[in-house]
């Protein structure tokens, strides 16, 4: 069994994402071998690059709100509480247009914390 609490988590930038930071909760420092969980946050104004990669990822929205882009360019509002299931391969962005910080958990496969962002197939938009 392993608890951690936020003030443990070292605070890591994603390279090719602009203001998006994470925070490693579960995965291989505490002997997961197959999940993570990952805390992110999205700077107020900020989005990520349109994007897509190899594996599934289910996001819970914590803290905020912001619009979700999926593989088809459809823009949906996501709020706090909202749940969101991206499938491997599916292009993906997530944008925050409020001046408040949008926090969300990010479920993931091992092979999602061992993939460098600078590898991921950015997509038009």
């Amino acid at each position: 069994m392993v608890i951690r609490t936020e003030n443990q988590l070292d605070k890591s930038e994603c390279v090719s994402f602009k203001g998006v930071t994470k925070k490693l909760i579960i995965g291989p420092s505490v002997n997961s071998n197959e999940i993570v969980l990952r805390i992110m946050q999205l700077d107020a104004g900020c989005a990520n690059i349109y994007h897509s990669h190899p594996f599934p990822h289910i996001w819970k929205i914590e803290k905020g709100s912001g619009i979700y882009i999926d593989g088809n360019k459809n823009e949906a509002k996501i709020k706090t509480g909202d749940f969101i299931f991206v499938d491997q391969d599916e292009p993906h962005c997530l944008k925050n247009n409020t001046d408040e910080p949008l926090v969300w958990l990010c479920f993931g496969t091992i092979d999602s914390e061992k993939m460098n962002p600078l590898t991921f197939t950015p997509h038009e938009f």
